[in-house]
């Protein structure tokens, strides 16, 4: 099955070097608590995790790249405490967001699902494909794990009522513990 993370030319995981060793797809009842809970919605991301962690989350922005249309970066989310909750992946499609959206979008340093929420941008999650993988080098640094750890994780749409892709994401969980 092709899609937009495969480490094809122009996907956004080739765009943005990331590999996902030991990808398997997975349904989503096959997905442990608390990541079921975390990433079997169709809610906001940043929303969920917020209110299970019980802080504000920020960005830490790992690597940013412009293609006309497009902004494509990968992202580490984190609460106000700096714990690391979450990875992230996105190609986001600027044309479809006008003025001070636009801008914060530039500026990398929220989450496009908070700048749409502050812009007022009605959306929907529509996530596509539920994803185990095992942690590489990079993300092990990243995430601050062991190496070889079993993550979770899931590739979602955020739509517009008209049905226009916004944003393209991989979420990817670290352990909860």
């Amino acid at each position: 099955m092709k899609m937009w993370c495969d480490p094809e030319p122009g996907s956004f995981c080739d765009v943005l070097d990331i590999l996902l060793p030991g990808l398997k797809f997975v349904t989503p009842d096959q997905i442990p608590q608390p990541y079921q809970q975390l990433l079997v919605h169709d809610g906001d991301i940043t929303a969920v995790l917020r209110d299970y962690w019980n802080h504000p989350i920020h960005l830490l922005t790992l690597r940013v790249t412009h293609e006309p249309g497009s902004l494509y970066r990968q992202v580490l989310v984190r609460t106000d405490e700096e714990r690391v909750v979450g990875f992230g992946a996105s190609r986001i499609y600027l044309e479809r967001l006008r003025g001070l959206a636009h801008q914060d979008v530039l500026g990398c340093y929220q989450t496009l699902g908070a700048i749409l929420e502050k812009h007022g941008i009605s959306y929907q999650s529509r996530p596509s494909e539920y994803l185990t993988i095992v942690s590489d080098e990079s993300l092990d640094l990243s995430l601050e794990l062991p190496e070889g750890t079993l993550l979770y994780g899931r590739l979602n749409n955020l739509i517009t009522p008209e049905g226009e892709t916004i944003g393209e994401t991989l979420e990817i969980l670290p352990p909860t513990a």
